[in-house]
């Protein structure tokens, strides 16, 4: 109850925290199984942020592979879902930042291709 309450104050803010840190917890949300309102609130507002992250923004370390990709793979599909309702949308910029992601993440030897497929 206490990640949800805090995605509830943080979402209340414009660009009161970083991507990073919304990508973080998040995963904090994934993990401990939130309600799944405030989950894709979380969701929305970190797509609503890609057009303006580095790449360096969406490294979140995981437990099994070196980076959490399924929680960036998750956060583009709703951007693109997002986009697609959107003339305005600037989908280039968000497509060039999944390149530079996906040459930050090939170093781990951990990954699984598998889990590249939505992104490529």
């Amino acid at each position: 109850m206490t990640t949800e309450c805090l995605i509830k104050v943080l979402l209340a803010e414009d660009e009161s925290v970083s991507s990073n840190f919304l990508l973080h917890l998040f995963k904090i949300g994934l993990i401990m199984n939130i309600n799944a309102k405030p989950k894709n609130h979380l969701k929305t507002r970190i797509a609503l942020m890609l057009e303006k992250c580095s790449a360096q923004d969406l490294l979140v370390r995981n437990s099994t592979t070196v980076f959490a990709v399924d929680i960036v793979v998750q956060v583009v599909e709703a951007y693109v879902s997002l986009a697609s309702n959107n003339p305005k949308s600037r989908m280039f910029v968000v497509g060039r930042l999944v390149d530079e992601y996906l040459a930050l993440i090939a170093r781990d030897e951990n990954l699984v291709s598998r889990s590249l497929d939505s992104l490529v």
